[in-house]
């Protein structure tokens, strides 16, 4: 695996969680949008046959499986995230392109504009920061994240 591939895998796994997140607010708003029982119209209701709060449950339910994904997802994204900020002690430039490009999920044009470098001087500087993360963390060397990853690792570096 390259430093590349590696990191493009933490860029999917924040696009994951940012669907996931936006998953949940839709199921907000269907549980905000879910009428009541209008218990004028009704002369007998009984708790067991309300499809309304069975749909609530259901959505409920489905939030709370999907808050667990993104706690496990944000435990992933926590080893990647320690790993671009040490980039921090090698160099400034090559720290900035792989925050921008890997951590916020800016295109080039963004980087480019961001940085106020051109598009080769900043694929130049994306190359050279690959390659000092690849050596500072012998990515090339290892499989993905979380099977041989750990946040002991990287604080022991």
């Amino acid at each position: 695996m390259t430093a590349k591939e590696y990191l493009e895998e933490y860029r999917s796994l924040v696009r994951k969680r940012k669907l996931i997140t936006k998953r949940i607010e839709d199921i907000d708003n269907e549980i905000i949008s879910i009428g009541g029982v209008n218990y004028g119209d009704k002369v007998k209701s009984s708790p067991k046959n309300d499809p309304i709060g069975e749909v609530v449950i259901q959505l409920v339910n489905k939030k709370a499986s999907l808050g667990l994904s993104i706690i496990g997802i944000k435990a992933k994204e926590a080893i990647y995230e320690k790993q671009i900020m040490k980039m921090q002690e090698t160099d400034e430039k090559y720290f900035e392109i792989l925050v921008y490009r890997y951590m916020f999920g800016y295109d080039w044009k963004e980087i480019c504009d961001t940085m106020q470098k051109g598009r080769s001087q900043v694929n130049v500087f994306h190359g050279e920061a690959l390659k000092i993360f690849d050596e500072m963390w012998n990515i090339s060397k290892s499989d993905k994240i979380g099977q041989n990853r750990t946040e002991s690792d990287i604080d022991g570096h």
